[in-house]
Protein backbone atom coordinates (compact mmCIF):
# COMPACT_ATOMS: atom_id res chain seq x y z
CA UNK A 1 0.00 0.00 0.00
CA UNK A 2 1.52 3.66 -0.77
CA UNK A 3 1.11 6.32 1.76
CA UNK A 4 1.40 9.76 1.28
CA UNK A 5 2.03 11.70 4.86
CA UNK A 6 1.12 15.47 3.72
CA UNK A 7 2.94 18.35 6.06
CA UNK A 8 5.18 16.81 8.21
CA UNK A 9 4.59 18.58 11.62
CA UNK A 10 5.07 17.27 15.24
CA UNK A 11 1.99 14.81 15.62
CA UNK A 12 3.41 13.33 12.04
CA UNK A 13 6.88 13.04 13.33
CA UNK A 14 5.79 11.68 16.79
CA UNK A 15 3.35 9.70 16.40
CA UNK A 16 2.05 8.63 12.66
CA UNK A 17 5.83 8.69 10.76
CA UNK A 18 7.48 5.83 13.22
CA UNK A 19 4.46 3.68 13.00
CA UNK A 20 3.84 3.90 9.23
CA UNK A 21 7.69 3.49 8.44
CA UNK A 22 8.62 0.48 10.43
CA UNK A 23 4.96 -0.98 9.20
CA UNK A 24 5.12 -4.39 6.59
CA UNK A 25 3.60 -4.00 3.30
CA UNK A 26 3.81 -0.17 3.50
CA UNK A 27 5.64 2.33 0.84
CA UNK A 28 5.40 5.84 2.80
CA UNK A 29 5.97 8.76 0.95
CA UNK A 30 6.83 12.22 2.49
CA UNK A 31 5.44 15.85 1.10
CA UNK A 32 6.17 19.12 2.53
CA UNK A 33 7.64 22.77 1.83
CA UNK A 34 10.61 22.85 4.27
CA UNK A 35 13.48 20.78 2.65
CA UNK A 36 15.53 20.48 5.75
CA UNK A 37 12.33 18.33 7.40
CA UNK A 38 11.68 16.54 4.03
CA UNK A 39 15.93 15.28 3.90
CA UNK A 40 16.23 14.98 7.16
CA UNK A 41 13.31 12.45 8.04
CA UNK A 42 14.12 11.26 4.48
CA UNK A 43 16.95 9.70 5.58
CA UNK A 44 16.66 9.28 8.95
CA UNK A 45 13.30 6.37 8.01
CA UNK A 46 15.09 5.37 4.88
CA UNK A 47 12.20 7.02 2.07
CA UNK A 48 12.42 8.10 -1.21
CA UNK A 49 9.22 9.19 -2.28
CA UNK A 50 10.11 12.47 -1.42
CA UNK A 51 8.25 15.84 -2.50
CA UNK A 52 8.45 19.61 -2.42
CA UNK A 53 4.16 19.97 -2.69
CA UNK A 54 1.38 17.68 -2.52
CA UNK A 55 1.18 18.89 -6.24
CA UNK A 56 4.17 17.55 -6.84
CA UNK A 57 3.35 14.14 -4.94
CA UNK A 58 0.57 14.09 -7.08
CA UNK A 59 1.40 14.41 -10.25
CA UNK A 60 4.36 11.53 -9.61
CA UNK A 61 2.73 8.43 -8.25
CA UNK A 62 -0.81 7.86 -7.11
CA UNK A 63 -1.32 6.99 -3.62
CA UNK A 64 -3.63 4.19 -1.83
CA UNK A 65 -4.02 6.36 1.65
CA UNK A 66 -3.01 10.42 2.44
CA UNK A 67 -2.73 11.30 5.93
CA UNK A 68 -3.11 15.39 6.01
CA UNK A 69 -0.67 16.97 9.13
CA UNK A 70 -0.18 20.28 7.76
CA UNK A 71 -1.65 23.62 9.09
CA UNK A 72 -5.14 23.49 10.26
CA UNK A 73 -5.82 26.27 7.82
CA UNK A 74 -4.42 24.64 4.80
CA UNK A 75 -6.49 21.34 5.67
CA UNK A 76 -9.34 22.03 3.58
CA UNK A 77 -7.79 22.91 -0.13
CA UNK A 78 -5.41 19.32 0.90
CA UNK A 79 -7.99 17.68 1.69
CA UNK A 80 -10.20 18.57 -1.46
CA UNK A 81 -7.60 18.22 -4.06
CA UNK A 82 -6.75 14.55 -2.41
CA UNK A 83 -10.17 13.77 -3.03
CA UNK A 84 -10.31 15.05 -6.52
CA UNK A 85 -7.91 12.84 -6.93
Amino acid sequence: MRVLLCGLGDIARKAYLPVLASTPGLEVHLATRDPATLASLGAMYRISGLYPSLDDALATTGFDAAFVHSATAAHPAMVETLLRR
